[in-house]
């Protein structure tokens, strides 16, 4: 790995435990953007799962960057997997499908790994044995321990109706008129609340706010928009915190929504020049002017306000590239180019901003 300068506002957060094991991020709208064969893909790892869909425009390089060695390791054991196993096995592995820990054990044990991805990732199975890898990320846990809350809000009669719902006009109809909104609202009180996100999820190093006047102000109609946008069976979220796990494929993340979009990324990542590497985006934006496409992820949440003013900065700069970037609560002040993406995507939380050349159909 490479030698890296630490700009994050929460240093902690990049410690050796695992941050995200599944994807709070649905990167089909990023690969609708990607161009075909593209000289040079970058994108931030998180839990991997991000990376594995930008793989199905076959770029020619991909770079993948975080500052987490953890989380690193975990997206080699997805490149890994994805190109070693087919869709069955991957979906077992990770945990979409029921399988048995020794099952899980054997796939592991089956595939060809760098020492350094083995060694953590191995460590990090064992100690949570029994619990299926996509659910093992704080983040992930954070969800499951919301779930028990909202067991104490929800029957689950109410949990089952929401759940049933399998087109918008049915989701429509129980929304409207059945849907227990204020329980609801009082949820999300309490997970607006500063203190529950530093305790449950940001250690201490809750992102800034500039895009509302309070946490609930700008969680409040995120929600309502995420409810309204399909039935809570499409969207991985709810089915963690109404559901405790992911039970309806419809809901799954993009890189396992199919067989075949799973071989498309086979195939492109086993013709793909691939490079993990630990180093911070704006230096590597700094010192590689001629990638062709970004992916960024929330990046802004766990950067200081200089280091996410300079990186705002070189994405505005730099007129050769296309780069897609997500943020919620906090938009540097230096990000005043771009345009935002109003087309869908499975979360429905992030507000999404493409910059670079050809943006005219960015907003379909």
């Amino acid at each position: 790995m490479e030698s890296w300068r630490l700009e994050s506002s929460n240093p902690a957060f990049f410690n050796d435990r695992l941050n995200y094991s599944l994807s709070n991020e649905d990167t089909s709208i990023e690969v609708s953007l990607q161009p075909q064969n593209a000289d040079t893909v970058v994108t931030i790892a998180g839990s991997g799962s991000r990376v594995l869909p930008l793989f199905r425009k076959s770029p020619k390089e991909m770079v993948i960057l975080d500052l987490s060695e953890q989380q690193l390791a975990l997206t080699d054991l997805r490149i890994q997997t994805l190109k070693q196993f087919d869709y069955p096995d991957f979906l077992k592995l990770f945990g979409y499908e029921e399988a048995t820990t020794k099952i899980r054990r054997r796939l592991f044990a089956q595939l060809t790994l760098d020492e350094r991805t083995r060694a953590r990732m191995q460590s990090h199975l064992e100690s949570h044995e029994d619990l299926p890898l996509i659910y093992t990320g704080r983040w992930e846990q954070t969800m499951l321990k919301l779930h028990k809350v909202v067991k104490t809000l929800f029957s689950a009669r109410e949990i089952n109706q929401m759940f049933d719902c399998k087109t918008d006009k049915e989701w429509s109809t129980y929304y409207f008129r059945s849907f227990p909104h204020f329980r609801w609202a009082a949820l999300v009180r309490l997970l607006a609340n500063t203190q529950t996100l530093n305790t449950l999820l940001y250690r201490g190093s809750h992102p800034r706010l500039n895009m509302a006047s309070s946490n609930y102000e700008y969680f409040a109609p995120r929600f309502k928009e995420m409810f309204r946008a399909g039935p809570p069976r499409k969207n991985p979220f709810f089915q963690l915190i109404f559901l405790g796990k992911l039970q309806y494929p419809e809901g799954f993340p993009s890189e396992v929504e199919s067989e075949t979009s799973y071989l498309e990324q086979k195939r492109g990542a086993l013709n793909s020049d691939i490079t993990l590497k630990r180093q911070n985006i704006h230096e590597y934006l700094a010192t590689h002017p001629s990638i062709t496409f970004a992916s960024l992820s929330d990046i802004f949440s766990y950067l200081t306000p200089e280091a996410a003013n300079e990186v705002s900065s070189l994405l505005a700069s730099n007129a050769s590239h296309s780069s897609v970037i997500r943020y919620y609560l906090y938009r540097p002040i230096e990000l005043t180019t771009g345009q935002l993406i109003r087309q869908s995507d499975k979360m429905n939380f992030y507000e999404i901003l493409q910059l670079g050349p050809n943006l005219s159909h960015a907003s379909s």
